[in-house]
């Protein structure tokens, strides 16, 4: 099954947990950054109420929805 075909409700704000880590972090909205010398879509998000400002980061869809699951 090819994850970049799945169709996940993204919605701003929702949130999400890193597999190992289970920190929540908040999905902001999608982006499209190069891997490769190709365009492919990602996604923008940081982590959820957290104390110190991380600031945002940016991963391809594919490695987000591998890594991140809603609870």
């Amino acid at each position: 099954m090819n994850i970049e075909n799945i169709q996940i409700n993204l919605e701003p704000g929702s949130i999400f947990y890193h597999y190992k880590n289970l920190i929540p972090y908040e999905y902001i909205g999608p982006c499209r950054i190069q891997e490769n010398g190709k365009w492919v879509e990602a996604v923008i998000y940081k982590e959820y109420k957290s104390l110190v400002d991380s600031g945002l980061f940016v991963r391809t869809k594919k490695e987000f929805l591998e890594k991140f699951k809603r609870r």
